[in-house]
């Protein structure tokens, strides 16, 4: 078994070893597994659409027995040298007929996308197993990836980006890799083949009106600036936001203020203490950000966690969630709060 290191994957991808014959794609981010999949299919198979050359399986299809899988393994294809047989197997399931594959006699390539695997999982545990299998983990992308992304993207329609709207987009990115690379070919589109893109792009072709609206309200909350953040949240609920995304927002944003007022308390400076979250403060929220240090301190934006998730099992329990989110982010945006000196 060849367990591939994380900052290795791309290498292998690019080059797989010819002496591996089964490959375990996996990890947290599924927009990340499935991309890393279909690359490595189309490594293998000139035509991942052709049912002469790749059989697409899924658990339901390998469940019952072995049998099955390893007889696709085996079968002759039409036009290619070998046959890969693709399954999407999103929780590892049906381990024992994976074992069984690995162990059998093959003459296909077995290619195996799923989720996030524990190191006990069955799955991992056969294909470690094997001595021509090898593993890969997908975790989250990280700034140094998004940068990666956005860098290779743009170059293929020769575009560039400034520093203020290469900021202002990795805020924007990172939670899936296939919603991430949208975005971005999302810009590519909006700027056009050779443009050098700047932050007013991005914000023109990224940002919808409820996202811009919501960012607004988190700020305001926690500014304690009341009439912008109550014309914010009518613009959040006239976007059908639910109230549970807002509250999630509030609840987000308020772990970023506590983690940045933490390293404040530990001797950063604010400027510091900001620039150190991942993702980076979108820059035009950075002096909202400042001023939102000055007035809360750690154990009161604890508390503040504390209001927002009683407000949310509130919100669900009593069936009236806009009401919940609504008192709670008043509460949280008349709560009097001295000066930070």
């Amino acid at each position: 078994m060849v367990a591939i290191k994380a900052n290795a994957v791309e290498r292998f991808i690019k080059r797989p070893d010819p002496d591996i014959t089964a490959i375990l794609v996996y990890g947290p981010d599924r927009g990340l597994v499935s991309e890393r999949a279909r690359a490595l299919l189309g490594h293998f198979a000139t035509a991942p659409d052709d049912p002469f050359t790749v059989s697409i399986l899924d658990e339901a299809d390998i469940a019952k027995s072995a049998d099955g899988l390893i007889e696709e393994l085996n079968a002759i294809a039409f036009g290619a040298e070998r046959r890969t047989v693709f399954v999407r197997s999103g929780s590892g399931a049906a381990p024992s007929t994976l074992a069984a594959a690995l162990a059998a006699p093959r003459e296909g390539i077995l290619l195996v996308e799923a989720g996030d695997l524990k190191p006990s999982s069955a799955a991992r545990k056969a294909f470690e197993a094997a001595g021509d299998a090898a593993t890969l983990p997908c975790f989250a992308d990280t700034p140094g990836t998004l940068g990666e992304l956005i860098d290779t993207s743009l170059a293929q329609m020769r575009q560039t980006i400034t520093p203020e709207a290469r900021q202002n987009l990795l805020g924007r990115l990172g939670a899936d890799r296939l919603a991430s690379r949208a975005e971005i070919e999302k810009l590519m589109a909006y700027a056009g083949e050779g443009a050098r893109i700047t932050a007013a792009d991005v914000d023109e072709a990224t940002a919808d009106a409820g996202e811009l609206s919501l960012d607004a309200l988190v700020d305001a909350v926690f500014e304690g600036s009341l009439k912008p953040a109550e014309l914010a949240f009518e613009r959040c609920l006239q976007a059908a936001m639910a109230p549970a995304r807002i509250l999630a927002a509030a609840i987000r944003h308020a772990l970023r203020l506590h983690e940045s007022l933490v390293a404040g308390e530990g001797g950063a400076s604010p400027e510091r203490a900001i620039a150190s979250l991942r993702p980076p403060v979108y820059f035009r929220r950075k002096d909202s950000h400042f001023r939102q240090m000055r007035r809360w301190s750690e154990s009161t934006v604890r508390r503040a966690l504390e209001l927002l998730a009683e407000a949310e099992i509130d919100g669900r329990v009593g069936h009236m969630p806009t009401a919940s989110a609504s008192r709670v982010l008043l509460r949280l945006t008349l709560l009097p709060k001295p000066e930070r000196r």
